[in-house]
Order: C-alpha cells, then structure tokens, then sequence
C-alpha cells in the first residue's frame, strides 16, 4: 500500500464499515445500469449465448454470482436436463430480455408517477442485494462494528414488546376521534322511514312502505363542529356515481367499491353490517383531499344537516354503541390471549431459531420428518413449535380480517359467495378420474399454439389483445370526456400528451415548465389537508381535471407499452416454457399425491369455517366472549390440522425427483452463506486497502462522512416517524391496530445472530410511496435527492471489482 493510503489502516470500525456500504451499492448501480443494455445477457457469459472473455463477465461480480448460486441453481431448474436448461435461458430468456431492453422503457416515457415507482422498484432490488452481500461479505473491523453497536441481545427486549402492549380504556378508545383531511365520519344510527304511496289511479286506498337511512355524524377537526344527516342507501349509489364521473382515475384505482346490500341484515341489530360497510366506504373516500373538497361530497355530508339526534335515534345509537364496544372488548381480550400463547412460545422458537442459525442442516433434518412421520404426535419439539405458532397466527389472522374490520362483512359476503359458487364436485372427479397435468399440458398447447395468417400470434395473445383493447377503448372515452372539461385550455393538453409522449421538444411549447410543475405537485396536493366546506374554485376544478388527464394517460400508455410486448413472440415463449419448467412438475406430484382426497377435506375445512364465522357475525358475537371466539377457532385448525398434515406427508414421499427437499437446501444456502462469517471469517473478509492509487486523504474522510451523516440521518428520520405514527394511532383511538402490528412484529422479529443489519433492514422495509405524511416524506425526498460528491469513494470501483471476483470464487 503506498504511503499516501496509509490512513485506510486506521478507519474505525463504524468508517471502515460504511465504505464498504457504499462500494458495494456502487457496484450494484452500476451492474443494474449494465444490465439494462439490450446485449446484456451476452455479456454475463455461460449459460447464454455470449462471446465474451473471462475479463467481461468479471465486470458483474455480484449480479453473476447471485444468478449462478439462486437462480440458475433454483431446483425447478435444475430439474431438467442440461440441454433443456441451456434452451431455457439461450433461446427463452435471452431474446425476452433483449427485445424488453431495446424497447428502453425504463425512460421512454418521462412520466413522473410511474418512472418514480420503477426507480423505487429498481432501489428495492439494489438495497435487498445490498443488505444481504453486506450481511455476507465483511471487513476486517466489520465484526466489531456489527457486535458492538447493532447486535445486542434482544430476547428479553422481544418479550417486553409482547408484554407492554397496552389494553386501552375503552371509554377512551371508543371516544377518540380518527380525522383525515380535517373529517371525521361516522354511522351512528338506522331510521327506519315509513312512506304513503298511493295504490289506484283515484287515490282512493293507501299503502304504507319503508326504507332505511343512515344517520351520518360529520366532525370537523378544526373548529369541532359537528352535525348529523340522514341519507338512503340510493344516495349513496348517486354519490359513487357522480365522483366516477369527476374522479374516475382515483374512484376506479385507489377507493374501495360501494359496499352492496346484504340478505341477512335484520337480525338484532337493523342494517348493521351495511352500517360498518358504508362508514368505512366513507372513510375511504376521506383519505382524498380532491374528493372530500368536491361538491358533490359536500352536497352530501352537509345538505339537510341538523344538530341533535331524536329519541328513536338516540336508543338506536345507544345500541349499536354497546354493540361496538363489545366488539372492542372482545378483539382486546382476543390480544390477551394471543400476547399469552406468544410469551409461552417465545423462548421455544428462539431456541429453534438458535438451532436454525448454529445447525447448517436444521431445516433439512425438519423437512425430512414430515416423510418419516405419518401421524403428527411423533414429531419433534421444534416441528410441534412451529405447527402450534402456524395455528395461532392463522386464527389470529381469520378473527382480524373477518370480524373487526369495516369492510369485514362485506369480504366475508365474498368469500362466502365465491365458496357457494365453486365447482367443488366438479374439480373432485376431475382431480380424481384424469390426468390434470395431460388435460393442462393440452390446454395449453391449445392457447399457445400459432394461427395461421395472424403474423404467428396465438390465441392466448390474441385473448390479452383483445381485452387491452377494450381497456384501450375505455380510456380513450375517458380521455374525450375529460378534454371536454378543458376545451379552454388546448395548450395544457397538448402539454401532457406530449409529455406523456416525451416529445416536449418537439411540440416547440412555451408552457413545459409551467405544466411540469402542475404534474409535479400532484403528489404533494394529495397529501394536504382540504377545508371540509370550501367549494370548488375554478382553479381547483382545471387541476382536478388536468390530474384526471394525466392519471388516464400514464394509464393508457401502460396498456400500450403491454400490447407491444404481447405483439411480439417473445412473451410467449417464455410463458410456454415458464409452464414446463415451473408448473408442470408441480402438477405431476400433485397428481400422484392424491390430490383429489386433500380436495374433498380442503372443502369440508372451508365449510366449518365460513359456517362458523358467518354464525359468530350474525348472531354470536353479540354474546360470545373473545375467549370462546377464540377457542372455537383454534379447535377448528386443531380439527383439521391433519388433513394438511396427510397431504403434505404424501406429497413428500411421493416427490420421486426431490424437488422439495431440493428448495429446501436452496433456502440453507443463503443461511449457510449469512453465517459464514461466523465459520469461516477469512473467506469472507474484504482488504479495502487500495494499493495501486493515490487518494486525497482529507476530500476522502469529507466525503465518507458526508455519506454517513445522510444514512444515520435518514435512520433517525425513520425511527422519530415511527414513533410518530405510534403516538397519532393511540391519539386517534387506533390502540387495537398498534396492538397487532406489536405482536406480530415482536414474534417475526429476524434474530441478530444472522448477521443482519437491522437499520439497513428497516430501510429496506420501509416504502416512502406509501407514505401520506407530507412532511417526512418531503425531508426524504429531499435527503435522496440531495448530491454529495464521490470521486475519491469512487476510485475504490476498480480494487472492489477485484477483491469481489477473489471473495466470491472462494465461497
């Protein structure tokens, strides 16, 4: 090392630890970036058809190592022979790839929605290659850094965390008032309205008729003013209908669909699961600001409002309020039971999670017990462990979905809809008296094969054409209905579709900026809190309207870019050869399994339990307590526990090509790689010590810490944010939910031992698109945004291309 680099020696090991960070997401960059090039694939070399040396495939250290070790490596692909590998990834995957690639569309649109998702898509991969190569390979001070700073015990931290969820008062929490955009809405009662209709043309007799209304409180968050309105379930059909009109990228993507009316709705409580379903239909529609300060929905919450319920609503509202803190109470005695059974099984999984991480064969071992064991009470501790901890968070699971949520009822009309509707008997006597896998295999040969005098098309993409064609269709009336709107201002259009066009320059429009700053703040403007009474200026509406624009052009161009790719024989290809090398196997093992027989218990599970939630929402839970709520789903999954057991014992013993025992292995592989480190440290250690040029040791050190101060910044940011959106649910009355996500969260928590980062492992999780607090996300953006220069970080590039190609050969 010459002397200039001396102070590389002497970085601690939190410095050492971050250059390493940052050279390695370096290098990700810039091998995605390659990858991008339409010949890429020829120059990662074997198995595609490639002229390339050694010395080109070496400029992909990372990207070609994964690719050989998880991909080509996965067992579903190296269940087939060498040569149908080889025309897999040669004559299947290669000409996909390049004829995506020339297609460039990554940029060949400027469209600012859709190019910021593929970029977050795109820093999604880099950043989960990232944590796992940086969990994988490390420093000489790397593990010093990782102990001492990140990887503290946290055994007993994970059972306070499943401890201290609080049980919140409930007078409290059913008080407490969840505003967005400065609303709060609530259905807090049912009339029953009596109406005279005349029955003959001389109006000589009358007949009485009624219908229901929901009595709607409205609370502004400002000024605390609150009022109710009465409005039929017609009303609100006429609202959705004229916010798809106004709305129709936001009503027809982002909302939830109006909740349709139930049969079995007249039990104790009149209307009350199409109570729930409307509030939260209505609370949907709260969360955008364009909707809740249009008139429409202004006519709607405000019209005919008075302030004082009468004697009948004020009992109705007194019953339906006891009923809804029953159901609170019963979902926070449900949190007991579950935080309970989760303290008894922590310390167990732990230790099995201990095993998994110090045995390399451990999931192995367990997996080949399900082929040892025919009946369950021969398993080991470990396997009960993690049957027992499955049965819990599926119960837990069924009892969040379908019973405490708004929309619970009506996803459960669905489910059971659906599961009234399927053929079940029908599947049974195919699954049990034909082939699936021959009837399939034809199926689709039929739909893959080529018509005459269609330009080699065939009939699946013809089908997917023709349907983007409708879409295409569609949109295109939706585009005419929206230019109507804005037939005053030809210039703004001409602006978006020639941005969505990326042809500005050709168009020769003076307007590019001012157009590009409307488009730009869409996502800002979404986020901001509107005035619950103001009405529409006229400036509000051409925004509204040029977003609506924008929104069904990004859209129709998507259909477009997928319709090329359906045009193209490609796509096809890859699809017919997806299906023989994925699905097949698969379909062959099930037949031998005796698929059929799991088929006939799978319906009978999906009877009991649909009949027992349906019996629990319609009339039991107004008694029950959460401790037999809980019980009878728990003994149903015991009830049936075996069938599942039974199909995938026989599935095991019937896998004649070891295809499952083969993943299995696959799946070691990465734990076996995180925990070299712990083995084997030499193999894995990078020498950062660049020896062959000169670095300016003071622009080095500003421009390292320049780096760190923006990670360990953004960290901060994250956790401050977090503890935030803690706080906002418990002001808001949303404990329940906090309670969830805290136990879920403290059992699935990743074990330390493996050598994760679990700051990097938070960002990795963490997903800024979804985010609707304006300001963090600002600051985010902002901290991304924001440039630093790299040029003495970056002559690193060169020594870690090598390093890396000497690391990962080794291992």
């Amino acid at each position: 090392m010459t002397q200039t680099n001396a102070f590389l020696s002497n970085l601690s090991p939190t410095e050492e630890h971050f250059l390493k960070k940052f050279l390695m997401e370096k290098r990700l960059e810039t091998e995605l970036k390659l990858l991008a090039r339409p010949d890429c694939l020829q120059l990662f070399g074997t198995p595609f058809d490639s002229k390339t040396t050694d010395a080109d495939t070496d400029s992909f250290p990372l990207s070609r190592y994964f690719f050989n070790n998880y991909i080509n490596s996965f067992p579903f692909i190296t269940n087939n022979t060498k040569k149908d590998q080889e025309k897999f990834w040669k004559h299947t995957v290669q000409p996909f790839v390049e004829s995506v690639n020339q297609k460039q569309l990554s940029n060949s649109n400027d469209r600012k929605e859709h190019t910021t998702k593929r970029k977050q898509i795109n820093t999604k991969f880099v950043s989960g290659l990232a944590l796992f190569y940086n969990s994988v390979l490390v420093t000489p001070k790397d593990m010093e850094y990782l102990e001492s700073e990140h990887l503290a015990p946290s055994d007993v931290g994970k059972l306070d965390k499943i401890r201290a969820h609080k049980t919140p008062m409930l007078q409290d929490l059913h008080q407490k008032l969840n505003f967005s955009n400065g609303l709060n809405i609530n259905i807090v009662s049912v009339d029953k309205v009596h109406v005279e209709t005349t029955t003959t043309w001389f109006g000589l007799s009358t007949k009485s008729t009624h219908h229901y209304e929901f009595v709607i409180q409205v609370t502004e968050q400002d000024s605390g003013d609150q009022h109710y309105v009465s409005r039929p379930y017609h009303e609100f059909k006429h609202l959705e209908k004229t916010l798809l009109k106004k709305f129709p990228g936001i009503m027809n993507i982002e909302t939830s669909k109006l909740p349709e009316k139930f049969k079995n709705d007249a039990n104790t409580l009149i209307k009350e699961k199409l109570r729930i379903s409307l509030r939260g239909y209505l609370t949907s529609l709260l969360q955008f600001p364009e909707i809740v300060s249009s008139e429409e929905f202004q006519y709607f919450i405000n019209e005919h409002n008075f302030h004082t319920l009468n004697d009948e609503q004020k009992a109705d509202y007194e019953k339906r309020h006891k009923h809804e803190k029953h159901l609170l109470m019963t979902q926070l005695e449900f949190q007991k039971e579950v935080s309970k059974l989760m303290i008894d099984f922590s310390k167990q999984f732990d230790d099995f999670k201990i095993q998994l991480i110090k045995e390399p064969d451990t999931l192995v071992n367990i997996f080949k017990e399900i082929g040892a064991n025919k009946e369950m009470t021969n398993l080991s501790p470990l396997l009960k462990i993690f049957i027992d901890w499955c049965k819990i968070e599926i119960s837990a699971t069924v009892f969040q979905i379908f019973l405490t949520q708004d929309n619970s009822n009506e996803l459960l009309h669905n489910v059971k809809k659906f599961h009234r509707l399927f053929p079940y008997g029908i599947m049974y006597n195919i699954l049990r008296f034909t082939n699936p896998m021959s009837i399939i295999s034809r199926v689709i040969s039929l739909l893959l094969i080529n018509i005459p005098g269609t330009n080699n098309k065939n009939l699946l993409s013809c089908l997917f054409i023709m349907l983007l064609d409708e879409d295409l269709n569609g949109y295109e009336v939706e585009v005419n209905n929206v230019k109507l709107k804005l037939k005053e201002y030809p210039n703004f259009i001409a602006a978006i579709e020639a941005n969505i066009d990326n042809k500005l320059n050709e168009a020769h429009l003076d307007i590019e900026e001012a157009i590009e700053d409307i488009i730009g703040s869409i996502e800002e403007v979404n986020k901001q809190e509107a005035m619950a009474k103001t009405k529409l200026r006229d400036s509000d509406d051409l925004f509204n309207n040029l977003k609506q624009l924008y929104q069904i052009k990004v859209r129709q161009n998507d259909k477009l870019i997928l319709k090329s790719l359906w045009e193209e024989p490609e796509l096809t290809r890859l699809i017919k050869n997806f299906l023989i090398i994925f699905y097949h196997p698969l379909i062959e093992l099930l037949s031998k399994s005796k698929m059929h027989i799991f088929f006939k218990d799978l319906q009978g599970f999906n009877d009991e339990l649909i009949n027992l939630l349906v019996r629990i929402n319609e009339e039991e839970i107004y008694y029950l307590s959460s401790v037999e709520v809980f019980n009878r789903l728990m003994k149903l999954m015991d009830d049936h526990i075996g069938i599942f057991w039974k199909f995938v014992h026989n599935m095991y013993n019937n896998d004649d090509s070891h295809l499952f025992l083969k993943l299995i292995q696959w799946i070691e592989n990465f734990l076996l790689k995180l925990r070299l480190k712990y083995a084997d440290i030499d193999k894995v250690t990078l020498d950062l010590h660049l020896k062959d040029q000169e670095l300016d040791e003071e622009q080095f050190f500003k421009q390292l810490h320049e780096r760190m101060d923006k990670i360990l910044l953004k960290r901060k940011l994250f956790k401050e944010h977090y503890q935030q959106t803690v706080a906002q649910r418990e002001k808001h009355g949303n404990s329940i939910e906090n309670n969830w996500d805290q136990l879920h969260e403290a059992f699935n928590e990743y074990d330390t031992n493996f050598g994760l980062d679990i700051d990097e492992l938070e960002e990795l999780n963490f997903d800024i698109s979804e985010n609707t607090d304006i300001e963090f996300s600002k600051k985010i953006s902002q901290l991304q945004t924001f440039e630093y220069s790299t040029s003495e970080l970056d002559k690193f590039d060169p020594h870690m291309v090598k390093e890396l190609n000497r690391v990962l050969q080794g291992i």
